[in-house]
């Protein structure tokens, strides 16, 4: 995201064992990984078992932390945790090199922000659902929106919840009142289909709703 790749797709690494090589393996092992399969640790496990046959393992998986226990949840622990630290570590890395080859940051920033905000060149109407109600609302072009806000920067920070995540902190200025806010949203970093059934996924919820953003002009509902 950091270099404004939001729609690139592509099958790489495993996450988390690219950010969480030795927790990853850890959990793998509490969940008795070599005792159930026969194989020496999580590499193994991934190179050997086809998706389709891993399923076995994932329920065996989730009737130990049915059962609570202890060595399973404190493996997953230290993984999750390890994850969300990397994970943040990495975008705001990425972020500082991307910032530090732009000539202008300010505007090498914007993509992401109007990504994610659904700003774009013209005024127009975004409609739909948000937490399950409609809604509907006139967003203007980012030349209307700059003249009343400043987009000041983002920042990732790791959370500690029952899985890995990771919050990006948006900032911005009301050059009205000359007032900081923050707009966050929040990645979980998960498997799709279970534990150990394939690589996981980052799912992005944001933590406001379209109607509520400052500068977004609520169209009545009739």
């Amino acid at each position: 995201m950091p270099f404004g790749r939001f729609a690139h797709s592509e099958r790489g690494l495993d996450w988390f064992a690219k950010v969480a090589k030795n927790e990853f393996n850890n959990y793998f092992l509490a969940c008795d990984g070599f005792q159930k399969t026969g194989l020496n640790d999580v590499e193994e496990f991934y190179k050997n078992v086809k998706r389709k046959d891993r399923d076995s393992f994932g329920g065996y998986v989730r009737t130990l932390h049915n059962a609570k226990k202890e060595a399973v949840l404190t493996a997953y622990l230290h993984f999750c945790e390890k994850v969300s630290v990397e994970s943040a570590k990495i975008f705001n890395d990425n972020l500082s090199l991307h910032l530090g080859n732009s000539k202008n940051s300010s505007s090498a920033l914007q993509p992401i922000f109007h990504y994610f905000f659904r700003v774009n060149g013209v005024r127009y109407i975004l409609a739909g659902t948000d937490k399950n109600k409609p809604f509907a609302v006139y967003m203007n072009p980012s030349t209307e929106w700059s003249k009343a806000y400043e987009f000041v920067g983002i920042t990732a920070e790791p959370l500690k919840s029952g899985q890995p995540e990771v919050l990006l902190k948006f900032t911005f200025k009301d050059k009205n009142n000359r007032i900081d806010f923050d707009l966050d949203l929040k990645i979980e970093i998960r498997w799709s289909h279970g534990k150990f059934c394939g690589n996981p996924e980052g799912k992005i919820y944001k933590k406001w709703l379209y109607s509520e953003l400052p500068w977004s002009e609520i169209i009545p509902i009739v």
